[in-house]
């Protein structure tokens, strides 16, 4: 395959196996953050895997839209907001009011009930992403995941039409705004005000940028050329090890814009290599487990709960961590359940009905 073949082969490429197994290293490490013991799994700063998500789908939901953007001249917006509403909001509403069965009709966790029935009014906003940013940290919302999900919301909405409206086919433009709202979004970290609702913003601009970049052919053969395995194998350690260092990788954490940078080089040069030395692309398993992700996501806690409500806690750092494995099983049951029997069907369903228009 000559230089230019493999551009045109990523160019037009809908899916990437790699990705599944960088949304598994991001589930992991969200997964992580939720076991009541930490004295192991802390030190990840498992909060970071949503930084990796936002990475990830900013790159991906931009790639396909320059490819329809390139085929057709334009972006079928219509299709694709029904696409995304399908998507995300069956499963979304469906936890949601499994949250509110469990807490308020059976009377799980009676002393989130109050927190619950006051943030309700957020879960079903456009704006989930306040029940993070304004709740009591002793008493966390239920359903505080749905933050993310809020913050994606809005970028679905408003990057197509700024990017693939006002700025058709402006492939500088682009770049330019992206990384002037990366910068914005990096400033936006450091406030500790209403401001830090924006930081989140930030890691999905890089994926948006790396996209860009990606498809640029020039630029894509270049950063094939720069993409040697060893050089990704430094960037990878590099990135593990300062995403362990300290917790200023986290949101409002001064290291949070280069995590969310490094991120972003990493998928880049990783999709614009020759060759895969990840496992992701070639285990079925682990491919499986990034295809549930998002199912993953939104409920794992409810394994988590449940294991470690029958399961006394001890003074035993080994056997926490066996309970917490114990949840990772549990909680990838009920993840593949909740993809299989409402997440595939409602995505299929938004498909069919977006190609009927």
């Amino acid at each position: 395959m000559s230089k230019s073949d493999s551009f045109y082969v990523f160019q037009n490429e809908k899916y990437f196996p790699g990705l599944d197994g960088l949304r598994v290293i991001a589930i992991l490490l969200v997964f992580t953050a939720h076991p009541r013991d930490q004295s192991w799994l802390g030190v990840v700063h498992g909060p970071i895997g949503v930084t990796l998500f936002f990475v990830i789908s900013g790159f991906l939901i931009t790639h396909l839209l320059m490819k329809e953007e390139k085929k057709f001249g334009k972006i079928d917006f219509r299709s694709f907001y029904m696409r995304r509403l399908f998507r995300i909001y069956p499963l979304y509403f469906a936890v949601l009011l499994l949250y509110v069965f469990l807490i308020l009709i059976c009377g799980f966790s009676p002393e989130r009930k109050d927190v619950l029935i006051d943030h309700i009014p957020l879960l079903v906003s456009p704006f989930p992403e306040l029940t993070w940013f304004f709740h009591d940290s002793q008493n966390s919302v239920p359903f505080n995941g749905s933050w993310s999900i809020g913050i994606e919301e809005k970028f679905y909405i408003f990057w197509p039409f700024i990017g693939f409206f006002l700025l058709r086919r402006r492939i500088v433009l682009k770049l330019i705004f992206l990384f002037l709202s990366f910068v914005f979004f990096a400033l936006c970290n450091e406030q500790n005000n209403i401001l830090l609702i924006m930081a989140p913003y930030g890691p999905i601009a890089v994926g948006a940028f790396c996209a860009v970049l990606l498809n640029c052919k020039r630029v894509f053969l270049i950063l094939e050329k720069a993409s040697h395995v060893l050089v990704r194998i430094f960037l990878l350690v590099f990135t593990m090890i300062i995403s362990v260092s300290s917790s200023e990788v986290l949101i409002g954490g001064s290291l949070y814009p280069l995590v969310a940078i490094l991120f972003g080089i990493n998928i880049t040069l990783h999709l614009a290599s020759k060759d895969s030395w990840l496992i992701f692309q070639r285990s079925r398993t682990l491919r499986y487990l990034g295809i549930i992700s998002y199912s993953f996501y939104l409920t794992h806690n409810f394994a988590v709960n449940f294991v470690e409500g029958i399961i006394p806690r001890r003074d035993s750092d080994l056997f926490e961590l066996s309970v917490s494995c114990l949840s990772l099983i549990l909680s990838i049951f009920v993840a593949a359940i909740f993809n299989k029997l409402l997440e595939v069907p409602a995505r299929n369903f938004g498909r069919r009905l977006s190609e009927s228009g």
